[in-house]
Protein backbone atom coordinates (compact mmCIF):
# COMPACT_ATOMS: atom_id res chain seq x y z
CA UNK A 1 0.00 0.00 0.00
CA UNK A 2 1.10 3.44 -1.08
CA UNK A 3 2.22 5.62 1.48
CA UNK A 4 -0.76 8.37 -0.31
CA UNK A 5 -3.18 5.44 0.85
CA UNK A 6 -1.64 4.72 4.34
CA UNK A 7 -1.93 8.99 4.99
CA UNK A 8 -5.94 8.70 3.38
CA UNK A 9 -6.67 5.83 5.88
CA UNK A 10 -5.07 7.49 9.32
CA UNK A 11 -7.29 10.43 7.98
CA UNK A 12 -10.01 8.55 7.83
CA UNK A 13 -9.54 7.22 10.70
CA UNK A 14 -8.84 10.46 12.61
CA UNK A 15 -12.34 11.67 11.44
CA UNK A 16 -14.33 8.79 12.70
CA UNK A 17 -12.50 9.10 15.54
CA UNK A 18 -12.80 12.88 16.17
CA UNK A 19 -17.16 11.66 14.99
CA UNK A 20 -17.50 9.38 17.68
CA UNK A 21 -16.22 11.22 20.71
CA UNK A 22 -16.41 15.07 19.37
CA UNK A 23 -19.21 14.81 16.61
CA UNK A 24 -21.01 17.32 18.74
CA UNK A 25 -19.94 19.96 20.89
CA UNK A 26 -22.67 19.23 23.54
CA UNK A 27 -23.92 22.15 25.77
CA UNK A 28 -23.97 21.47 29.45
CA UNK A 29 -27.29 21.91 30.55
CA UNK A 30 -29.13 21.67 34.17
CA UNK A 31 -32.79 21.51 35.02
CA UNK A 32 -33.68 23.27 37.98
CA UNK A 33 -37.22 21.65 40.13
CA UNK A 34 -40.04 23.44 37.88
CA UNK A 35 -41.68 25.85 40.87
CA UNK A 36 -45.21 23.82 42.10
CA UNK A 37 -47.86 26.73 41.85
CA UNK A 38 -51.36 25.20 43.18
CA UNK A 39 -50.30 21.51 42.42
CA UNK A 40 -48.33 18.50 44.55
CA UNK A 41 -44.62 18.93 44.49
CA UNK A 42 -44.04 15.54 43.45
CA UNK A 43 -45.90 16.43 40.22
CA UNK A 44 -43.08 19.31 39.68
CA UNK A 45 -40.48 16.97 40.53
CA UNK A 46 -41.28 14.30 38.36
CA UNK A 47 -41.96 16.72 35.07
CA UNK A 48 -38.60 18.24 35.98
CA UNK A 49 -37.23 14.73 35.61
CA UNK A 50 -38.90 13.99 32.05
CA UNK A 51 -37.53 17.33 30.97
CA UNK A 52 -34.07 16.43 31.56
CA UNK A 53 -34.66 13.02 30.08
CA UNK A 54 -35.98 14.37 27.20
CA UNK A 55 -33.18 16.71 26.80
CA UNK A 56 -30.67 13.79 26.79
CA UNK A 57 -32.49 11.96 24.66
CA UNK A 58 -31.93 14.87 22.09
CA UNK A 59 -28.28 13.74 22.29
CA UNK A 60 -26.85 17.21 22.10
CA UNK A 61 -26.89 17.95 25.56
CA UNK A 62 -25.00 17.21 28.96
CA UNK A 63 -27.35 16.90 30.84
CA UNK A 64 -26.32 17.52 34.71
CA UNK A 65 -27.83 14.33 36.49
CA UNK A 66 -30.61 15.41 39.64
CA UNK A 67 -28.24 13.40 42.30
CA UNK A 68 -25.51 15.26 41.18
CA UNK A 69 -26.71 18.54 40.96
CA UNK A 70 -28.89 18.08 44.56
CA UNK A 71 -25.25 17.09 46.23
CA UNK A 72 -23.76 20.41 45.01
CA UNK A 73 -26.73 22.46 45.77
CA UNK A 74 -27.10 20.94 49.14
CA UNK A 75 -23.10 21.82 49.49
CA UNK A 76 -23.54 25.08 48.67
CA UNK A 77 -26.69 25.92 50.76
CA UNK A 78 -29.01 27.09 47.89
CA UNK A 79 -32.67 26.05 46.90
CA UNK A 80 -33.76 23.38 44.51
CA UNK A 81 -37.01 25.86 43.16
CA UNK A 82 -37.49 29.57 43.46
CA UNK A 83 -35.77 30.81 41.07
CA UNK A 84 -37.16 33.80 39.13
CA UNK A 85 -34.75 35.94 37.73
CA UNK A 86 -32.40 35.57 34.99
CA UNK A 87 -29.14 37.15 36.77
CA UNK A 88 -30.07 34.34 40.11
CA UNK A 89 -30.39 31.81 37.89
CA UNK A 90 -27.08 32.23 36.08
CA UNK A 91 -24.87 32.61 39.20
CA UNK A 92 -26.31 29.42 40.15
CA UNK A 93 -25.55 28.02 36.49
CA UNK A 94 -21.76 29.42 37.09
CA UNK A 95 -21.62 27.62 40.36
CA UNK A 96 -23.11 24.24 38.65
CA UNK A 97 -20.36 24.82 35.80
CA UNK A 98 -22.97 24.82 33.54
CA UNK A 99 -23.77 26.76 29.85
CA UNK A 100 -27.20 26.70 30.41
CA UNK A 101 -29.92 26.28 32.99
CA UNK A 102 -33.55 25.64 32.64
CA UNK A 103 -36.03 26.99 35.54
CA UNK A 104 -40.10 27.35 35.05
CA UNK A 105 -43.03 26.52 36.87
CA UNK A 106 -46.61 24.23 36.51
CA UNK A 107 -49.32 25.59 38.01
CA UNK A 108 -53.04 24.87 37.87
CA UNK A 109 -56.17 27.66 36.71
CA UNK A 110 -59.57 26.49 37.03
CA UNK A 111 -59.33 23.12 34.91
CA UNK A 112 -56.49 24.20 33.04
CA UNK A 113 -52.41 23.30 33.80
CA UNK A 114 -50.33 25.77 32.89
CA UNK A 115 -46.59 25.16 32.91
CA UNK A 116 -44.26 27.82 31.84
CA UNK A 117 -40.42 27.06 31.09
CA UNK A 118 -37.26 29.11 30.37
CA UNK A 119 -33.67 28.74 28.92
CA UNK A 120 -30.98 31.02 31.09
CA UNK A 121 -27.35 31.12 29.02
CA UNK A 122 -25.43 31.59 32.05
CA UNK A 123 -22.29 33.58 30.48
CA UNK A 124 -24.46 36.36 29.50
CA UNK A 125 -26.97 35.72 32.31
CA UNK A 126 -30.02 36.71 29.92
CA UNK A 127 -33.24 34.35 29.28
CA UNK A 128 -32.82 33.51 25.66
CA UNK A 129 -35.82 31.61 25.28
CA UNK A 130 -39.03 31.42 27.43
CA UNK A 131 -41.89 29.27 26.17
CA UNK A 132 -45.66 28.22 27.60
CA UNK A 133 -47.87 25.37 26.84
CA UNK A 134 -51.25 24.42 28.85
CA UNK A 135 -53.56 21.51 28.96
CA UNK A 136 -56.91 20.19 30.40
CA UNK A 137 -56.31 19.48 34.05
CA UNK A 138 -55.49 15.61 34.01
CA UNK A 139 -52.07 14.52 34.96
CA UNK A 140 -51.58 12.20 32.26
CA UNK A 141 -51.47 15.03 29.57
CA UNK A 142 -48.52 16.89 31.36
CA UNK A 143 -45.63 14.01 30.08
CA UNK A 144 -46.44 15.24 26.43
CA UNK A 145 -46.82 18.85 27.47
CA UNK A 146 -42.90 18.56 28.55
CA UNK A 147 -41.97 16.78 25.73
CA UNK A 148 -43.35 19.55 23.04
CA UNK A 149 -41.67 22.22 25.42
CA UNK A 150 -38.42 20.52 25.26
CA UNK A 151 -38.55 19.80 21.61
CA UNK A 152 -39.19 23.84 21.35
CA UNK A 153 -37.00 24.98 22.88
CA UNK A 154 -33.81 22.43 21.11
CA UNK A 155 -35.29 23.68 17.65
CA UNK A 156 -34.09 27.30 19.03
CA UNK A 157 -30.69 26.39 20.31
CA UNK A 158 -28.34 26.20 17.45
CA UNK A 159 -26.49 22.48 16.83
CA UNK A 160 -22.56 23.03 17.59
CA UNK A 161 -19.66 21.33 15.75
CA UNK A 162 -16.06 22.50 14.31
CA UNK A 163 -13.97 22.90 12.29
CA UNK A 164 -11.10 20.13 12.06
CA UNK A 165 -9.43 20.54 8.90
CA UNK A 166 -8.94 22.73 5.96
CA UNK A 167 -7.27 21.89 2.76
CA UNK A 168 -7.49 24.52 0.16
CA UNK A 169 -11.41 25.28 -0.56
CA UNK A 170 -12.88 22.18 0.88
CA UNK A 171 -13.47 22.94 4.76
CA UNK A 172 -13.69 19.58 7.23
CA UNK A 173 -16.30 19.55 9.48
CA UNK A 174 -16.97 17.13 12.23
CA UNK A 175 -20.81 17.18 12.18
CA UNK A 176 -22.94 15.18 9.36
CA UNK A 177 -25.84 13.32 8.14
CA UNK A 178 -26.43 11.67 11.41
CA UNK A 179 -26.99 15.29 13.32
CA UNK A 180 -28.84 16.85 10.54
CA UNK A 181 -27.00 17.63 8.31
CA UNK A 182 -27.29 17.71 4.72
CA UNK A 183 -25.97 19.19 0.77
CA UNK A 184 -27.08 22.72 0.35
CA UNK A 185 -27.59 23.65 4.48
CA UNK A 186 -25.45 26.99 5.42
CA UNK A 187 -23.87 27.34 8.37
CA UNK A 188 -22.55 29.81 10.64
CA UNK A 189 -18.27 29.65 11.42
CA UNK A 190 -17.79 31.32 14.75
CA UNK A 191 -14.31 31.71 16.36
CA UNK A 192 -13.96 31.33 20.32
CA UNK A 193 -11.94 34.49 21.91
CA UNK A 194 -10.29 35.63 25.27
CA UNK A 195 -12.51 34.87 28.24
CA UNK A 196 -14.51 37.58 29.81
CA UNK A 197 -14.38 37.97 33.84
CA UNK A 198 -14.98 40.01 36.91
CA UNK A 199 -13.13 42.06 38.76
CA UNK A 200 -12.73 38.94 40.79
CA UNK A 201 -11.53 36.67 38.50
CA UNK A 202 -15.12 34.77 38.47
CA UNK A 203 -15.80 34.22 34.23
CA UNK A 204 -18.38 35.57 32.99
CA UNK A 205 -18.52 34.26 29.21
CA UNK A 206 -16.08 34.28 26.22
CA UNK A 207 -15.89 36.57 23.36
CA UNK A 208 -16.76 35.26 19.96
CA UNK A 209 -16.33 36.61 16.35
CA UNK A 210 -18.18 35.84 13.63
CA UNK A 211 -15.91 34.54 10.76
CA UNK A 212 -18.74 33.50 7.85
CA UNK A 213 -20.90 31.20 6.41
CA UNK A 214 -20.10 27.33 5.24
CA UNK A 215 -21.93 25.84 2.50
CA UNK A 216 -22.25 22.00 2.80
CA UNK A 217 -21.13 20.29 0.07
CA UNK A 218 -20.76 16.83 0.94
CA UNK A 219 -22.23 14.71 3.35
CA UNK A 220 -21.05 11.51 5.10
CA UNK A 221 -22.53 10.13 8.69
CA UNK A 222 -20.72 11.77 11.14
CA UNK A 223 -18.36 14.89 9.01
CA UNK A 224 -18.94 16.23 5.96
CA UNK A 225 -16.70 19.16 3.81
CA UNK A 226 -18.43 22.29 2.96
CA UNK A 227 -17.15 25.45 1.04
CA UNK A 228 -16.83 29.42 2.05
CA UNK A 229 -20.16 30.54 1.10
CA UNK A 230 -19.85 34.88 0.40
CA UNK A 231 -17.83 36.94 1.98
CA UNK A 232 -15.29 35.61 5.18
CA UNK A 233 -13.90 37.96 8.02
CA UNK A 234 -11.15 35.98 7.86
CA UNK A 235 -9.29 32.73 7.18
CA UNK A 236 -11.35 29.59 8.54
CA UNK A 237 -9.23 27.20 10.67
CA UNK A 238 -9.50 24.07 12.90
CA UNK A 239 -10.93 24.39 16.09
CA UNK A 240 -13.52 27.33 14.91
CA UNK A 241 -17.42 26.57 15.87
CA UNK A 242 -19.62 25.74 12.94
CA UNK A 243 -23.36 26.53 13.67
CA UNK A 244 -26.50 25.43 12.56
CA UNK A 245 -29.66 27.52 13.43
CA UNK A 246 -32.36 25.24 13.30
CA UNK A 247 -34.99 28.01 13.57
CA UNK A 248 -33.26 29.45 10.77
CA UNK A 249 -31.26 27.46 8.43
CA UNK A 250 -31.07 27.77 4.77
CA UNK A 251 -30.60 25.09 2.36
CA UNK A 252 -29.00 26.81 -0.82
CA UNK A 253 -29.62 24.66 -4.61
CA UNK A 254 -26.44 23.39 -5.49
CA UNK A 255 -26.56 23.97 -9.96
CA UNK A 256 -26.12 20.66 -11.36
CA UNK A 257 -25.58 19.88 -15.22
CA UNK A 258 -28.75 19.60 -15.69
CA UNK A 259 -30.24 23.30 -14.69
CA UNK A 260 -27.12 25.18 -15.88
CA UNK A 261 -28.90 24.45 -19.76
CA UNK A 262 -30.90 26.66 -20.94
CA UNK A 263 -34.44 26.11 -20.88
CA UNK A 264 -35.78 25.82 -24.01
CA UNK A 265 -38.47 28.27 -24.72
CA UNK A 266 -42.07 27.18 -25.87
CA UNK A 267 -44.38 29.30 -28.45
CA UNK A 268 -46.20 31.12 -26.90
CA UNK A 269 -50.10 29.71 -26.93
CA UNK A 270 -53.18 31.44 -28.42
CA UNK A 271 -55.21 31.93 -25.72
CA UNK A 272 -58.91 31.03 -25.92
CA UNK A 273 -61.18 34.09 -27.08
CA UNK A 274 -62.75 35.04 -23.92
CA UNK A 275 -59.56 34.66 -21.59
CA UNK A 276 -58.53 37.31 -19.57
CA UNK A 277 -55.07 38.28 -20.70
CA UNK A 278 -52.23 40.70 -18.99
CA UNK A 279 -52.27 43.70 -20.50
CA UNK A 280 -49.36 44.90 -22.94
CA UNK A 281 -48.82 48.52 -23.88
CA UNK A 282 -49.77 49.19 -27.55
CA UNK A 283 -47.09 49.09 -30.32
CA UNK A 284 -45.06 52.23 -30.16
CA UNK A 285 -45.27 53.85 -33.97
Amino acid sequence: MSWHKVASVIWLAVLLSIGNGQALDKMSIAVMDLEPQGVDRTIAQTLSEIMRTELLNTGRFEVLERAQMDRLIEEMKLQQTGLTDAQDAAELGKMLNVEKLIIGSVGQMGNTYQVNVRLVDVGRAVTEVAERSECPAREENLPQVITDLIHKIALKIPIRGAIVKVEGDQIYINIGETHGIHSGLTLRVVRKGEQVTDLEGNVLGTTETNIGVILIEQVHPLWSIATVYGEAAGEMAPGDWVLLDLSESRTMETPSKESSKKPETEPKKKPDEGTPTDFEPPPAF
